[in-house]
């Protein structure tokens, strides 16, 4: 549970490289998931999307998911966020996206934009935090085959 989860993450921060590594995150807008896996089914989409690989996802914090063959979601938890921002947010992309295809078919480009290039994040695990997280992402697994979305 969330008492658990504290103490794993207390933990995990008593690294500098994990502190800091958790305060990127922490900090950032959204999460994005470079997902390997691609769903075939809506149903095996949204089973993906609400609860694949979870050491794949940061569930506490707005999550874009992409995966290998470009379908996308969203995934976040409820509590920070509004469902209605969230759909809102969805849609923006989807005619965002179609836009962007359509510019670059027809031959227009927008000019590239200026941002950070992402940096990977790395994290100092101990045999013991490595055991917390094997049996929460096996907890999460055995949540996850439990979930009827059929």
């Amino acid at each position: 549970g969330r008492d658990e989860w504290a103490e794993a993450r207390a933990a995990l921060s008593s690294s500098p490289q994990n502190e800091s590594s958790l305060k990127a995150i922490d900090e950032a807008l959204l999460v994005l998931s470079l997902d390997d896996s691609a769903p075939a089914s809506p149903t095996e989409l949204a089973r993906t999307s609400l609860c694949g690989d979870a050491t794949a996802r940061w569930y506490d914090k707005l999550q874009l998911l992409v995966f290998a063959d470009g379908q996308a979601a969203i995934n976040f938890e409820h509590a920070p966020q509004d469902g209605a921002q969230v759909v809102s947010l969805a849609s923006h992309l989807a005619e965002a996206g179609e836009h962007e295809a359509g510019e670059h078919e027809a031959g227009g480009r927008r000019p590239a934009a200026r941002a950070a290039p992402p940096r990977r994040l790395r994290f100092d695990v101990s045999p013991e935090l490595g055991a917390k997280v094997e049996a929460a992402r096996a907890c999460a697994a055995a949540e996850a085959a439990a979930l009827d979305l059929d």
